[in-house]
Parts: structure tokens; C-alpha cells; sequence
């Protein structure tokens, strides 16, 4: 994929340049610049606006969920989420090698991206973005339900001896 855009950009990069950025890197920045005035404790759920000096529009969120969710919350909800999001890679990443945990890494790296450049708080209604950030999320949990049931031990499976004899090994 890299090297077909790469083609792509060397052949015609008008085609890959004509829409620009959308303004996500003055976006990011505008976001930055609030998240420095608001960076202990954000602005919570109120409305904010990022002022674009190239374009009159006014933009309501940062098109970035982690910049978005920095700028709500500070730096402390910044962590939390990034920590959410760190373990949910992490628990793929350790589960990659079954059918599971490969397309939970997929996806992961996928929403990775997709809220890295184009995304806003990921507790509003329904849509696509809401799916595309919570569903890694739940997939790591079902892996980590699936390590603890497999790492139970017998006796809570209701097998006393074979349990007695495990403990008996160790």
C-alpha cells in the first residue's frame, strides 16, 4: 500500500494533494494551543471552537480523538485513555498468532489511525467512528476473558483431583 502511494505521489501528486490536509495540521495546532490554556483539567463537555487563521470556518473538534479528549480533559483523562487504548494493543499484540487476536491487531492499528486523524469524543451516538474506536476496545476484553478462563484453575471448573494434582506439581 505504502509503495503504491509512493508510485502514486511520484507519477501525479496532484492526485493525492489536491484536497491538501484539510487544515489537520492548523487544526492540531488551534487544538494544542487550547489544550496549553486548559491542560489540568480541560473544558469538560462544554463547546469549543479552533480558530483556523487561513480559513474563516471555525472547527468544533480537533480531528484527532486523543487531542480531543486532552482538550476535554486534561492531561489526566489523556492518560486514562491512552492507557485504555495502550492495553487494548497490548492484549491483541499478546494474542496476535490466533484468528482473534490477528484481526483485532488489524483493527486496532486501522483505529489507530482513523482516530489519530479524524475523530472527535468517542462516547457520542453511534456511527462509524464510535465502532471503529470502541470495537478494539471490546475485542481485547473478550481476549482477556478468553486468557482467564483458560488460565482458570481446574478447581474453580469443579475438578478437585485434577486441580490437587496441578497444585501438587508446582
Amino acid at each position: 500500500t505504502l509503495l503504491l502511494l509512493g508510485a502514486m505521489f511520484l507519477v501525479s501528486p496532484e492526485l493525492l494533494s489536491n484536497r491538501g490536509f484539510s487544515y489537520r495540521p492548523e487544526i492540531w495546532q488551534g487544538g494544542s494551543a487550547l489544550l496549553l490554556e486548559n491542560w489540568l483539567h480541560g473544558v469538560g463537555f462544554n463547546e469549543y471552537w479552533i480558530e483556523v487563521t487561513s480559513t474563516p470556518v471555525r472547527f468544533n473538534h480537533a480531528h484527532n480523538m486523543f487531542l480531543d479528549i486532552a482538550i476535554r480533559f486534561g492531561v489526566l483523562g489523556l492518560l486514562l485513555w491512552g492507557g485504555l487504548w495502550c492495553w487494548a494493543g497490548w492484549r491483541a499484540l499478546k494474542w496476535r498468532n490466533t484468528p482473534l487476536g490477528g484481526a483485532t491487531v488489524a483493527l486496532w492499528l486501522y483505529s489507530g489511525l482513523v482516530v489519530l486523524t479524524d475523530s472527535t469524543m468517542p462516547w457520542v451516538k453511534p456511527s462509524a467512528i464510535w465502532f471503529v474506536t470502541w470495537l478494539p476496545i471490546a475485542l481485547a476484553l473478550v481476549l482477556d476473558m478468553q486468557a482467564r478462563q483458560v488460565a482458570r484453575p481446574a478447581v474453580e471448573m469443579g475438578e478437585p483431583d485434577a486441580a490437587r494434582s496441578a497444585h501438587g506439581s508446582q
